[in-house]
C-alpha cells in the first residue's frame, strides 16, 4: 500500500514537471517571435534583408578596394563615400562598418575575405542603429 502511495506521487511530480517545461518552452518560442515581429513592424523589414541599395554600395565599395594595393588597403582606417552610404575601416577591430545616409541611421557591420589578391566584403546582420 505504501509503494503504492509513492508511486502514484512520483509519477504526478514528474508529469507536473513535464508540463510547465512544455508550458515554458511555448512561453520562450512566443517571446521570441514577438521580438523578431517586433523589429518587422518597427524597421520595415527583418534584421536578415540587405537593402539593394545596400548591396549596390557594397559592391562598388568592393569594386574600388580592388582596384588599390590590398598592402595600401589595410594600413589605417579610412572612409570611402558614395551616393547614399558610407564605408569605414577601423584598423583596431580589423572590420568595416557600413553606414546608410537614410533614416533610421543604421551601421551594420561586414566582414572580408582576401582571396586571389581581391577583397570579398561580406556584409553581417548586426545592426547599430544610431539617433
Amino acid at each position: 500500500m505504501f509503494v503504492k502511495k509513492r508511486g502514484s506521487v512520483l509519477i504526478s511530480t514528474i508529469l507536473i514537471l513535464s508540463l510547465i517545461i512544455i508550458i515554458t518552452n511555448c512561453a520562450f518560442k512566443m517571446m521570441k517571435n514577438n521580438n523578431e515581429m517586433e523589429y518587422l513592424y518597427k524597421h520595415d523589414g527583418d534584421i536578415y534583408n540587405l537593402k539593394n541599395s545596400e548591396k549596390n554600395s557594397l559592391f562598388e565599395f568592393m569594386q574600388e578596394l580592388n582596384k588599390e594595393e590590398i598592402e595600401k588597403v589595410f594600413e589605417g582606417d579610412f572612409q570611402k563615400t558614395n551616393s547614399n552610404n558610407t564605408l569605414n575601416y577601423n584598423k583596431e577591430k580589423n572590420i568595416f562598418y557600413l553606414r546608410n545616409c537614410k533614416k533610421p541611421i543604421q551601421e551594420r557591420k561586414v566582414k572580408y575575405i582576401k582571396k586571389n589578391k581581391k577583397i570579398i566584403l561580406i556584409p553581417t546582420y548586426k545592426i547599430k542603429y544610431i539617433e
